[in-house]
């Protein structure tokens, strides 16, 4: 599912009904916030960790995802995604 949500927001698809990670953008924005970047930041037991840094304006927060729902989410921010330097030599 996060694959396919993943290529629905690289081709700008817009469904008749929500995925999840559209409704995860669409509460975000409701309550004022925006995605600012991602971070793919480690690799644990052969599985990737990834962080999305949100704002409102006025304060930074911080959430743990699994990358692939935050790559999923980001694309429909439009938000940069980065991998922590260390990591990327490390695989």
């Amino acid at each position: 599912i996060e694959a396919q949500s993943i290529a629905l927001a690289l081709e700008g698809s817009v469904l008749e009904r929500p995925l999840m990670h559209d409704l995860f953008k669409e509460t975000l924005v409701k309550l004022g916030y925006l995605i600012e970047e991602t971070v793919i930041t480690s690799l644990k037991d052969e599985v990737f960790f990834a962080q999305l840094l949100l704002s409102d304006g006025n304060q930074q927060v911080t959430l743990e995802a699994r990358p692939s729902d935050a790559i999923a989410i980001s694309l429909r921010f439009g938000a940069p995604l980065f991998i922590n330097e260390a990591l990327l030599n490390q695989v």
